[in-house]
């Protein structure tokens, strides 16, 4: 039976697993940086707004939505 809790999930989120996330979020097309874009699109944000990506993994989709409005607030 596999472990569970936080034992096995350490064991999953390693450095080599955070590397190749970020070396997977780089390759074309870069879909996380479409739909942020259509998000922002869609919802664009405003002044003094809070913005909260949950799941964020490499946060470029943060990183995309803050750069839409630099007068958001957090």
């Amino acid at each position: 039976m596999p472990e569970q809790g936080p034992a096995s999930t350490s064991r999953i989120f390693t450095d080599r697993y955070a590397f190749d996330y970020e070396a997977v979020s780089a390759v074309q097309p870069r879909t996380w940086e479409i739909g942020s874009k259509r998000l922002v699109e869609l919802l664009p944000p405003e002044n003094g707004d809070t913005v909260l990506e949950i799941g964020a993994g490499t946060g470029n989709s943060t990183i995309e939505i803050a750069s839409a409005n630099p007068q958001i607030g957090r």
